[in-house]
């Protein structure tokens, strides 16, 4: 049908052949873009969320002050928490009541397991349900973080785990009021975690040991985040879903894809890094889990993914690269943090500018461009922040543009308004038929150029610029 209309205009309206052929390769092309932007920028899974929030309405997800399972044993090198274990008696939680994040940390473990973003909804419904980024082994998608220590191999300590009951006297965490957790492992060594909570999604975490035994002790901190089901990833090729990190100043991404093929190790790491300070996390399209070490420490970082009767789990852990001595009646103590919520820019800007927390603002993916397209995000939130209406502040950030190219701009239409006394030189060309009229005419041009200063650029673009404007009408 579409040749049949080509040759029907070739006819009546005497195209060129080769008009047709641009015209079949403007179409093919048009075509590849429209069935390639679906295949390379999947759209989100409807089908997931509907089926996330049918199972969180009947109950299989607590909530703040729900009760959870037990948690399996998980060192930080070993096998993800989901993997058996029997455990019976109901877990304990703190109420997390914030601003902007609501939910519950389980004391089983240590864990924060239960977290929902107050303020954002998974979809545009009306009834749709609010996000919820942290959950725990039970739920569809279990995902969570765990702070603990690892003592070196062939010890005989006991350390906290995932089975761990911790106590305290704290019934509910937020800003105004932090919490203390505590346990004795019975060896004489004494563990605390004390969680403080800013406005936002930010966790403050010191974690401390008392040493009442009577020798030395060797420990090593680490934090971690988990997964233990396939993320679908909605962003495609266009912003970052899956591990990221900074490093030593240097951001590194991965894909959930290269975590799976990657992870050949005994320890299942796919990527590692060592380094002072940093932060490393799984982030979305719009949220982020991040664990935030000390940042005057030498840690060591990895992406880990650990195959299972399921989905497997994707890990993100920090470690310390040195472990922590703790001599007989002292106490050691190392601050942490995790960042649990929304990617929002002015955000990451203050935690990274007021904690030196290193290019924490790069969770936000601006792509090879970030240097000139982030500036324009800031100019065009202020907008929005002054007008009120996205649409207001897209015009205002044009006019701005315009205004700032303006003086570029009429410089540009000076040597096309100059190349206006080349048209009587220009018009020979068209009848040129000997070597010599085209010497005659090119000393001419070159003369009528240097007369009225015209660059050799400008004199191309305007003599190809007609052709320019006649291959692109046609294609």
């Amino acid at each position: 049908m579409f040749l049949t209309t080509c040759f029907i205009l070739i006819g009546k309206t005497g195209i060129r052949l080769m008009d047709i052929k641009r015209i079949i390769v403007a179409t093919s092309l048009s075509a590849a873009i429209v069935v390639g932007f679906d295949y390379f920028v999947p759209q989100h899974a409807k089908k997931d969320v509907e089926t996330r929030t049918s199972q969180q309405a009947q109950g299989k997800t607590p909530d703040a002050g729900g009760k959870v399972s037990a948690l399996p044993v998980a060192a930080p090198g070993g096998a993800p928490a989901n993997s058996p274990a029997a455990a019976t008696a109901p877990a304990g939680h703190i109420a997390i009541e914030g601003p902007d994040a609501t939910g519950s940390f389980s004391l089983r473990g240590a864990r924060f397991d239960n977290l929902v973003l107050t303020h954002y909804h998974e979809t545009i419904e009306k009834n749709s349900p609010l996000v919820r980024l942290l959950e725990n082994v039970e739920g569809p998608q279990p995902s969570f973080v765990e702070i603990g220590w690892q003592a070196p191999a062939g010890s005989t300590l006991r350390l906290p785990d995932a089975n761990t009951d911790w106590s305290s006297d704290d019934k509910t965490l937020s800003p105004d009021h932090p919490v203390t957790l505590q346990w004795d492992n019975g060896q004489g060594l004494l563990f605390r975690i004390e969680i403080k909570l800013d406005r936002r999604y930010l966790f403050d975490i010191t974690q401390s040991v008392q040493n009442q035994a009577g020798g030395p002790v060797s420990l090593t901190p680490y934090q971690r985040v988990e997964r233990d089901y396939k993320p679908v990833e909605t962003g495609g090729m266009i912003v970052q879903e899956g591990p990221l990190s900074v490093v030593n100043d240097r951001l590194d991404e991965e894909s959930y894809k290269t975590m799976r093929k990657g992870a050949t190790k005994a320890d299942n790491a796919a990527w590692s890094a060592d380094g002072v300070g940093g932060w490393a996390g799984i982030t979305d399209k719009y949220w982020l889990t991040a664990v935030i070490p000390d940042q005057k420490a030498a840690v060591s970082v990895r992406y880990r993914f650990v195959p299972n009767a399921k989905e497997g789990s994707y890990i993100v852990d920090t470690q310390s690269s040195q472990p922590v001595q703790i001599a007989p009646g002292s106490t050691v103590q190392t601050t942490s943090m995790v960042f649990a919520g929304a990617k929002e820019v002015n955000l990451l800007d203050q935690y990274t500018n007021d904690l030196h927390i290193p290019y924490f603002y790069k969770a936000v993916d601006f792509g090879w461009f970030a240097f000139l397209t982030r500036p324009m995000f800031h100019v065009l939130h202020w907008l929005y922040d002054k007008f009120g209406n996205f649409g207001i502040a897209l015009l205002a950030l044009t006019l701005i543009i315009k205004l700032i190219l303006y003086p570029l701009a009429t410089k540009s239409f000076a040597p096309w308004h100059a190349c206006g006394h080349l048209l009587p030189v220009s018009r020979p060309f068209a009848n040129i038929t000997r070597v010599t009229s085209w010497h005659r005419t090119s000393r001419s041009w070159r003369f009528t150029r240097k007369r009225v200063s015209i660059l050799p650029v400008a004199v191309c673009l305007f003599w190809f610029r007609p052709r320019l404007l006649s291959v692109c009408t046609r294609c």
